[in-house]
């Protein structure tokens, strides 16, 4: 199957010829065959001006979940990428917003933090992510987190560290 040219330019990580395209809006709308959009991909593939065009000319991206429900913000969470999380809360993209598994982007985040990569984690506790949310198996992140004990994300999440708290 061939690939679409506005995937292939993420894949070849070529910005300038992503942005210089002149396509249908639709099309930037493509998903992949794990349900990824564009802006997922650009995501993983860590693309700035990707991603920033998408995110401020295709604003259907920023609520389009992959094939387990995981939307952009949650892709912001499994990369550690509080740039672009903070540019999709700003277009009013909700913090707490849950995937087929109901896991949160802060429940991705806490369960990605290991080896002190708990910056996002106290990136979305600063921005009102809630910890005590259960997914579907009714374990939140703060269960998570004690359940690992993890002293440093238990304060993270209880917000006695890092947050001014």
């Amino acid at each position: 199957m061939k690939i679409p040219p506005l995937l292939d330019a993420i894949f070849a990580k070529d910005e300038a010829r992503f942005l210089a395209f002149n396509f249908e809006y639709s099309e930037f709308l493509y998903v992949d065959k794990s349900g990824r959009s564009l802006l997922h991909n650009a995501i993983l593939e860590n693309l700035p001006s990707i991603i920033m065009y998408l995110i401020d000319n295709v604003p259907e991206v920023l609520k389009m979940g992959d094939n387990k429900g995981l939307k952009p913000l949650h892709y912001c969470a499994l990369k550690n990428d509080i740039k672009t999380a903070k540019l999709i809360l700003e277009k009013g993209v909700n913090i707490d917003l849950i995937d087929s598994y109901g896991n949160t982007p802060l429940w991705r985040a806490v369960f990605e933090a290991r080896e002190e990569k708990y910056e996002v984690v106290l990136f979305f506790i600063q921005n009102g992510a809630n910890p005590t949310i259960k997914n579907n198996t009714g374990i939140s992140p703060l269960d998570f987190a004690r359940k690992v004990d993890d002293q440093k994300l238990i304060n993270i999440l209880l917000r006695k560290e890092g947050s001014g708290a």
